[in-house]
């Protein structure tokens, strides 16, 4: 499964996904499918972010490793 996140290559900080959260932090928030990030980025990154040339997104594998019995 791949997730994606948005991050800003001067800072070193994640998108945290929306007006109402922490705009960029450690963690940031991870998008499961293209076309939500995609519409993230229409609808928040290229109106409110000034700073949209100094973003990058970063894709990421996910892969089940280990089951546990609970």
């Amino acid at each position: 499964m791949t997730v994606y996140k948005i991050r800003n290559t001067k800072t070193g900080l994640y998108s945290g996904g929306g007006k109402y959260r922490q705009p960029y932090n450690k963690n940031g928030k991870i998008w499961l499918t293209w076309a939500n990030l995609q519409s993230h980025i229409d609808k928040f990154v290229k109106g409110i972010d000034p700073n949209i040339d100094d973003l990058e997104i970063v894709e990421y594998d996910m892969k089940e490793t280990n089951i546990i019995s609970i």
